[in-house]
């Protein structure tokens, strides 16, 4: 991935998102013009890069603190049309972010989505990422076990590979990093620091059977 350069009234992914670009985070659709203005306007007003705050965020969506290492340096979270809409991105501290750029290839970086239905997501298709590999995973969230993917993929000549987890029908984990020295400890450490006590919670949980 890489940044373009600023220019005043530019849209960033997040708000490319909302109207139909290909982000992950904003798999909605809107009907109209009006309401892509408001959408975007709402967007604008609940981005922020303060730790404090994005902490808080996530502490209201899995009640838990970034893993050891890690910093909440950039997050969106607001309304449109109805829906409850937003992006937290977890990164170590010197994680090199671009504008309008949420990954740093060569570090690994943790992002929750909340979108509706947005556990039947998938990164779509770019110019130069082609998935060269994906498996079902079992990972261990809280105290359950709950079924996920693992996609190997190559974006613009480098290797990386990517791990995503349903946490509940309107929130996704996706997990990114580079594929030679992806930190898995620390994903496993994150995801078993989370608690999730909604009812519906954990689409893809593995019950035991009786």
């Amino acid at each position: 991935m890489r940044g373009s350069t600023n220019r005043r009234g530019a849209l960033t992914p997040l708000e490319q998102g909302l109207i139909g670009c290909g982000s992950l985070a904003l798999l909605i659709v809107i009907c109209s013009g009006v309401a892509v203005y408001y959408a975007v306007q709402n967007a604008k007003k609940g981005m922020s890069s303060d730790p404090a705050v994005i902490r808080g965020w996530l502490q209201a969506e899995v009640k838990c603190d970034p893993p050891k290492g890690y910093e909440c340096l950039r997050g969106a979270n607001f309304s449109a049309m109805g829906s409850s809409l937003g992006t937290i991105v977890i990164a170590p501290p010197d994680a090199k972010l671009a504008e309008g750029v949420d990954i740093d290839p060569t570090k690994t970086t943790f992002m929750l989505m909340k979108g509706p239905m947005i556990d039947q997501s998938k990164p779509k298709d770019a110019p130069g990422r082609t998935v060269t590999k994906s498996e079902d995973c079992v990972f261990t969230v809280g105290e359950k076990k709950a079924k996920g993917t693992k996609r190997e993929v190559t974006i613009n000549g480098e290797k990386q590979v990517e791990y995503q987890v349903p946490l509940r029908k309107t929130l996704l984990f996706l997990a990114v990093g580079p594929a030679d020295k992806f930190d898995k400890a620390a994903m496993d450490d994150f995801l078993k620091t989370m608690r999730l006590d909604v009812p519906f919670d954990l689409p893809t949980e593995i019950r035991e059977t009786k």
